[in-house]
């Protein structure tokens, strides 16, 4: 069953225009649809009200033309958001492109991301690892895996898999399951490692992955999170988080902002383990982005 947490900060700010307390994915497309109306009519105003007030006439020409090409820009950008709307291949494809822009070079980021994921050992299990952004990790030698196995919806990165995995020199043994993380399907007990790194936000049923993890991983053995979060309320990365949600949801694999912190407790979705968590801010040039959760969970 999917939790309040899985549909993000979204819903809990507006609960009256998105369903009174039944928030679901399909209540985003109508949020973008107001921004681009309102957006639409801002530059509308705005230019006409700027037209009165300059009194030059080649300066109202030129503003007319700013105007025109204000108004298509938004029309476009609405346009390009209809298309993300109606077509999962075309979602699957822009992120798949998006994730090819990421991986393309080394960021601040990396270097704690990595430094959270050195040094495992046995058998892992990644969700999600899109283009192998975490092979970079383990390029060094700077672990003991025995064979990896990776977790990943999107089969457009199989080639991006291969091609990071030799660029990295990653000599372990390597495999992939097409499937996404709640369906994922591997024998009860048969891991020492399950690796997460910005997965959580995308899945449609949190709790419900977080059980695969349990299944999959043997007792003793460690689920390594590493995701971004909701900002504190109040914040001004909470309330960008608020105005970039409707867009982000369908251009970012249906990524939210959620409280996974709740989710990631020995109390919740997490039990059966003991969890070690922090709250950090990670070095991301979006700001929006960089309120994160690092954590171990040890399988009891």
């Amino acid at each position: 069953m999917t939790t309040a947490e899985d549909h993000g900060i979204f819903y809990d700010v507006f609960p009256v225009a998105l369903g009174g307390g039944s928030p679901c994915a399909c209540c985003f497309p109508s949020a973008l649809l107001s921004l681009f109306i309102a957006l639409f009519l801002i530059v509308h105003i705005s230019f006409s009200v700027l037209s009165y007030v300059v009194p030059f006439k080649v300066g109202k020409t030129i503003l007319q033309y700013v105007g025109y090409a204000m108004h298509a820009a938004v029309l476009a950008v609405a346009v390009f958001f209809g298309a993300l709307m109606r077509s999962k291949v075309l979602r699957d494809w822009f992120f798949f492109q998006f994730a090819l822009m990421v991986i393309a070079k080394d960021k601040p980021a990396d270097v704690s991301r990595c430094d959270h994921f050195r040094g495992i050992s046995g058998r892992v299990l990644e969700l999600g690892p899109g283009p192998g952004t975490n092979f970079r990790c383990w390029a060094d030698g700077a672990h003991n895996i025995t064979e990896w196995v990776g977790v990943e919806p999107n089969e457009r990165f199989a080639d991006v898999l291969e091609q990071e995995k030799r660029k990295r020199n990653v000599t372990f043994p390597t495999r992939t399951v097409w499937l996404r993380g709640e369906d994922v399907d591997v024998d009860a007990g048969s891991f020492d490692v399950v690796v997460g790194s910005h997965v959580l936000c995308s899945v449609s049923d949190t709790r419900t992955v977080l059980q695969q993890v349990h299944r999959a991983l043997r007792p003793g053995g460690t689920y390594l999170f590493y995701e971004h979060v909701a900002a504190s309320e109040g914040s001004a990365a909470f309330y960008a988080q608020l105005l970039v949600q409707p867009a982000l949801f369908f251009v970012g694999n249906g990524c939210q902002f959620k409280r996974l912190w709740q989710e990631l407790s020995p109390d919740a979705a997490l039990r059966g383990f003991d969890v070690s968590l922090t709250h950090t801010t990670v070095p991301i040039g979006l700001s929006f982005l960089a309120p994160h959760v690092v954590g171990a969970a040890v399988k009891r």
